[in-house]
């Protein structure tokens, strides 16, 4: 299982993803491990799920290390409706298409 581990974490790093491997134990003998499959070489190391959930805010700056000071969140989604309508619907401001391409975007 480690050499699989150790590919599919390679393959991943590879694809750009981070990986920080969060290890859930109070033996220590899987630490090694886990810090060569992490791309930072960090491993978060608790002993059970409770100070796992005490750990959340240093385990998330470690994977999005911002100063804090961003508060901004992103703009939700529009809820799909469940009975699409019959007919098309229109936007108010589409612009018409043109027959031949045009040089420059239209704003």
């Amino acid at each position: 299982p480690e050499e699989a581990a150790k590919r599919a974490a390679t393959a991943a790093k590879n694809d750009g993803i981070t990986i920080i491997p969060v290890f859930i134990s109070q033996d220590l003998d899987g630490i090694a491990f886990m810090t060569e499959i992490s791309s930072i070489g960090q491993v978060f190391d608790v002993t059970d799920f409770s100070e796992l959930s005490s750990s959340i805010d240093d385990l998330v700056m470690a994977i999005d290390p911002c100063d804090g000071s961003d508060q901004s969140t992103r703009a939700p989604t529009p809820i799909p409706t469940k009975n699409p309508t019959l007919e098309p619907t229109f936007q108010s401001q589409t612009i018409s298409p043109t027959l031949s391409p045009t040089h420059s975007p239209t704003l």
